[in-house]
């Protein structure tokens, strides 16, 4: 039994070590994120499902309306001015997913040309992500950050930062993020 089961498993082996040997891999350091899930918080994207009075209502498109509103900790700017408005951007793009839990993530994704560090690397753009969630009564935190680096052959490599408040200060403050 043993001598079957070993010749049916090393071919079988061999034929999915072949099949990944010249495939690439992103793989990025491990880190841990310690971030506490309500960090920066707003006061509600209220409501929701039915935002009939909202400006924005008939589009129902929940990353307008979160752009809208303003983080607690950052009352001046909406965080559409903030995010939208940053200068060191070159790219911009808000993306949504619905969950049957009715919670809401919102993933903003800020690109920028490669900095200092990466030059001479085969950086195509760097840049950070941003995890909105939006619970199903309106209210609404900042969940987690990571930073992006997209490679010049179309690899992404994304990794958790460990505090989202410097990149929302940096965001908020227009001044370049800093590691």
């Amino acid at each position: 039994m043993k001598r079957k089961l070993l010749l049916i498993l090393v071919p079988a082996v061999s034929l999915v070590v072949a099949a990944c040997k010249d495939k690439p891999v992103s793989v990025s350091a491990p880190t841990v994120a310690t971030v506490a899930p309500k960090t920066v918080t707003g006061h509600g994207v209220a409501p929701l499902e039915n935002n009939d009075d909202h400006p924005q209502a008939g589009k129902r498109v929940t990353a307008d309306i979160l752009k809208t509103m303003k983080l607690a900790d950052y009352p001046d700017k909406t965080i559409g001015q903030a995010f939208d408005g940053y200068k060191y951007f070159t790219s911009r793009s808000w993306r949504e997913t619905r969950l049957q839990n009715k919670k809401i993530y919102i993933d903003f994704e800020g690109l920028q040309k490669p900095g200092i560090l990466s030059a001479g690397t085969q950086v195509y753009s760097e840049g950070v992500d941003i995890k909105f969630v939006i619970q199903p009564d309106g209210s609404f935190y900042v969940a987690m950050a990571s930073k992006v680096k997209i490679m010049s052959d179309g690899m992404r490599y994304e990794t958790p930062l460990a505090a989202t408040k410097p990149v929302l200060d940096a965001v908020y403050a227009n001044s370049p993020i800093v590691e």
